[in-house]
């Protein structure tokens, strides 16, 4: 018998689980980095940062100057967009359109005298065809006039239903208040609902007119077609009174457009928080009488810290969570990336003795609003 021991072979059943523990922490090892590393990997697309809510205000300001007639809101009341924030007071504008009225008459006037100088001239003009011209040219200027007539009358109805309106709805708060009784309201309603009965038929009334109008230029269009004759100097023949038509017309347009502005409206729907003046003063033009703040925005800020790598772009996705709100987020979409670092608000420091700076990062959230002023969390993806 030999001196060495001899080794009983191993079953491979037996090898492979000796084989398996040794190699399990290195494995184990492995497979931790390989999580870690994922993890590391996602979270470097992901990132949650500190947001607020846009505060959004208006300020309302007259383009004109002039007397504030009244206010359509008090402190603090809600209103819509389009609500009447402040009229001016229109007695210059009604003035000017009196004026503008009596200027319409007189250049009626004077195209009477120019259809009266035309008569006399048909029994002794040699040329029939320039007379039945000038006939339809004089006729295309009494449809401008009548046009003109309906635009005045319809500027002047509009004031009156402004002036309505805005006493309308001083006597229904008063009415509120139980400082005036049903039956003075009413009254004052009735003659709102006659105002704008009477201006829906000005309307119709101005269509009319500007179609005849339009018929009076077809007829001398074709007149001139059929004749074949050279065309007369019709500037020459009615210069002056198509120039009075001219004027007229640009006064008129320039009064509507000042009616306009004599109402101060709303841009937004929010509440009346800061009056500047109260009615019966005089107010400057440009100069602010009061501002609207949104109470619900859709739009938001989010500031992401100046050592954050993963910077979002427009159209990128973004979940809103409200703080201490809600659980489900919000989806959003990136709108504006800001090309600069800039100091965060003061509300969004975790300090308020120490200054933080960051990227402004505006989101539009894609469905629902939140209060204005709202701080909110903001997470980025790719």
């Amino acid at each position: 018998m030999g001196g060495g021991v001899q080794r009983i072979p191993m079953k491979p059943r037996r090898r492979l689980q000796h084989l398996m523990a040794g190699l399990g922490p290195l494995l184990a090892w492995i497979a931790a980095a390989a999580i870690m590393g994922f993890l590391l990997t996602r979270r470097n697309d992901t990132v949650t940062v500190r947001g607020v809510t846009e505060e959004q205000r208006a300020v309302i300001a007259p383009a004109v100057s002039g007397r504030l007639l009244s206010m359509g809101a008090a402190y603090l009341d809600p209103v819509a967009q389009g609500d009447v924030i402040a009229v001016l007071d229109d007695s210059a504008v009604r003035s000017e359109l009196a004026v503008i009225r009596a200027e319409a008459v007189l250049a009626k006037a004077n195209f009477d005298a120019e259809m009266e100088k035309l008569e006399r001239e048909k029994s002794e003009a040699a040329r029939s065809e320039l007379i039945e011209f000038r006939r339809l040219a004089l006729d295309i200027n009494q449809a401008q006039l009548d046009v003109l007539d309906r635009q005045v009358e319809l500027a002047t109805t509009r004031v009156d239903l402004q002036r309505l309106m805005v006493l309308k709805g001083r006597l229904t708060d008063l009415n509120l208040l139980g400082a005036l009784s049903l039956a003075e309201l009413e009254e004052v309603s009735f003659e709102v609902a006659e105002a704008e009965e009477f201006l829906r038929k000005a309307e119709r009334v101005l269509d009319e007119s500007r179609a005849q109008l339009e018929e009076s230029r077809d007829r001398l269009e074709d007149f001139k077609a059929a004749a074949a004759m050279a065309e007369p100097d019709e500037a020459r023949l009615l210069a002056a009174l198509n120039a009075e038509v001219g004027v007229i017309e640009a006064r008129l347009r320039s009064m509507e457009t000042t009616l306009t502005s004599l109402v101060l409206r709303s841009p937004l729907d929010g509440r009346l928080v800061a009056t500047y003046a109260h009615a019966g003063a005089e107010v400057m033009e440009g100069l602010p009488i009061a501002e609207v703040a949104a109470v619900e925005t859709d739009m938001l800020v989010a500031w992401l810290p100046q050592e954050t790598t993963l910077l979002p772009r427009e159209g990128d996705t973004a979940e809103v969570f409200v703080t201490g709100g809600q659980s489900k987020p919000m989806a959003g979409d990136v709108r504006r990336v800001a090309g600069a670092v800039l100091p965060m608000p003061l509300r969004l420091l975790r300090n308020p003795q120490v200054p933080e700076y960051g990227v402004p990062v505006q989101i539009e959230l894609r469905d629902g609003v939140l209060p204005t002023g709202q701080t909110v969390r903001v997470t980025f993806r790719r």
